[in-house]
């Protein structure tokens, strides 16, 4: 197999920070549970922005079946996300100038094919929920805890 052409070191240049995890606790010993210490654990994170997909069969295939004016605001959408929030404030003249969209019906089209599927507006003009179900920037289980279940069979 070659070398992927767009990670040599001039195409891929990832910036990273380097962060401290001081929430780590470990055990002096295994008898005594009390007596932890705490670990300062230094790691490296990407300093850009990462908006994850859940990879399921089912929301590839609600994906396939949307026009490409709704592809092409979920991907906006996937983009202006902020890590953390499970909302977006769209502004639809930004979405619409970027995408070289001239009528306001093909962005409202847009819109309607979206809810329900990735999105579902709030009663603020303009901003909706988004579906974690399909896609996510940060941590599901920090911001979602109640809807966590553990998983039995390592799948």
């Amino acid at each position: 197999m070659n070398i992927n052409p767009f990670t040599t070191p001039n195409r891929l240049s990832i910036v990273a920070q380097k962060l401290t995890d001081n929430a780590s606790y470990a055990y002096n010993s295994d008898q005594d549970k009390t007596d932890n210490i705490l670990l300062r654990k230094e790691y490296l994170a990407d300093k850009d922005r990462i908006t994850k997909i859940v990879n399921h069969s089912k929301n590839r295939i609600k994906i396939a079946t949307l026009t490409n004016n709704a592809k092409s605001l979920l991907l906006h959408i996937i983009f202006k996300i902020q890590p953390g929030s499970d909302y977006i404030e769209l502004k639809p003249k930004s979405y619409m100038s970027e995408n070289r969209i001239k009528s306001l019906n093909t962005y409202k089209a847009a819109i309607k094919e979206l809810t329900n599927v990735a999105i579902y507006p709030t009663s603020t003009k303009n901003q909706y929920y988004i579906n974690p179900n399909i896609f996510f920037c940060g941590n599901r289980i920090k911001l979602f805890p109640q809807n966590v279940k553990i998983s039995k069979s390592g799948k």
